[in-house]
C-alpha cells in the first residue's frame, strides 16, 4: 500500500448531486525532528486502512476474474467479485454504526467474505482457470486484512468491557441503589 495514494475521495460538487474525485485536505502540522508525529483523527470510514486495503482487493480482484472463462460469468466470477465488494461495504457500513456491536458484526461479515473470496480464488487456480503468479498479491492482501480486521474486532471487544454502554451502567446503578450498595461506578 502506498500512503500517497489515498489522498482522494469522492466529494458532492454541487446541489445538483454531482460527485467529484476531489483531494482530502491536508490539516497536518509539521512536527519537530525527534518528535513522532500526532495520528490524524479517522473522519470517516474513507480513513481506515483496513477499508482502503478492502478497496485495492476489489480492485485487483475485478482485474484477475475479467480472465476467467465466459461460462463462469454467473459462475465464480460473480461470486469472486461480490465477496471482494462485501469487504470494504461491511468496514463503511459497520463504520456508520453508532453501537460498537454493530460495528464488530460488520467487520466479522467482511472477515467471513476474506476467507470466501480466498476460497474462491484457490478453487480457480485448482480449476486452472487463473495462474499462481496472478494471484499472488490479492491472496496475501486478503489475509492481511482478514489479520487487521480481527485485530480490529479484538480491540473493539476490549474496549467494550473496559467501558460498558451507559445503559448497562445504568441498570448497575439503578440495581445497586436498590439493593442499597454503592456501585464501582460511584468510586
Amino acid at each position: 500500500m502506498e500512503d500517497g495514494k489515498y489522498g482522494q475521495g469522492w466529494r458532492k460538487v454541487n446541489s445538483g448531486g454531482r460527485f467529484s474525485k476531489t483531494p482530502h485536505q491536508n490539516n497536518e502540522v509539521k512536527q519537530a525532528p525527534g518528535k513522532e508525529p500526532d495520528k490524524k483523527a479517522i473522519q470517516n470510514f474513507r480513513d481506515l486502512k483496513i477499508w482502503q486495503l478492502g478497496k485495492e482487493i476489489v480492485v485487483e480482484t475485478y482485474k484477475i476474474t475479467r480472465g476467467l472463462p465466459s461460462e463462469e460469468l454467473y459462475g465464480l466470477t460473480t461470486q469472486m467479485r461480490r465477496a471482494a465488494v462485501s469487504i470494504p461495504s461491511n468496514i463503511s457500513e459497520g463504520h456508520s454504526r453508532r453501537a460498537t456491536k454493530d460495528y464488530q458484526r460488520f467487520l466479522n461479515i467482511a472477515a467471513g467474505s476474506c476467507s470466501e473470496l480466498e476460497t474462491q480464488v484457490e478453487i480457480s487456480l485448482e480449476l486452472g482457470y487463473l495462474k499462481e503468479a496472478m494471484c499472488e498479491g490479492v491472496m496475501e492482501k486478503i489475509d492481511h486484512e482478514r489479520r487487521m480486521l480481527r485485530k480490529l474486532i479484538g480491540k473493539l471487544s476490549e474496549s467494550s468491557i473496559l467501558h460498558p454502554l451507559p445503559a448497562i451502567q445504568d441498570k448497575e446503578r439503578v440495581s445497586a441503589l436498590r439493593a442499597g450498595v454503592p456501585s464501582p461506578l460511584q468510586y
